[in-house]
């Protein structure tokens, strides 16, 4: 049971910390904004570059020594959850990753075999513009709305927008 749950714990992992998270970015880049004060001596109080909640996300020296995110990865890039690799589990860790700041696709603790986060989703999708499930499955709703939140967050990532959660910069 012990070695099923670490399996299946990247998806309510990578589910927890954007919602722990995603209010405390927002509001530390909100009160960053409005109080010039938070700089002193040339230090910032900016976690944009999303080091310090990458260090959480991709920590393996807890006292669950449960595996990071970058190490639950199966050796080509993808996620086993319930003894399955699926395109959701994918997605999840983009959309935390993105949330973060951190390129799922270019951060090299994420590339597995020279591709990214997102190229290893993106070999989930057909040709009518749905993803499946399983790599070798059909179109499937719940795994195409998630891929295409993935997408998104991660197309406001490098683009420098708030993240998918936060959207406050859009009218």
């Amino acid at each position: 049971m012990k070695k099923i749950f670490r399996k299946n714990q990247i998806i309510i992992t990578a589910l927890a910390l954007m919602i722990a998270v995603a209010g405390y970015i927002s509001y530390t880049r909100a009160n960053v904004a409005e109080n010039d004060a938070i700089q002193t001596a040339g230090e910032t109080n900016d976690i944009s570059d999303g080091e310090q909640i990458g260090e959480i996300f991709t920590d393996t020296e807890d006292n669950t020594q449960a595996a990071s995110a970058a190490d639950a990865q199966a050796e080509d890039g993808g996620y086993e959850a319930y003894g399955d690799k699926s395109s959701e589990s994918i997605s999840q860790v983009i959309l935390a990753l993105s949330t973060y700041g951190i390129d799922c696709n270019k951060d090299e603790r994420f590339q597995k075999k020279e591709k990214g986060l997102y190229d290893n989703l993106m070999e989930y999708y057909k040709k009518d513009g749905s993803f499946s499930h399983l790599l070798d499955g059909d179109s499937d709703p719940m795994a195409t709305d998630q891929a295409f939140c993935a997408m998104a967050a991660y197309s406001r990532f490098l683009n420098g927008k708030t993240s998918f959660y936060d959207m406050s910069d859009t009218n």
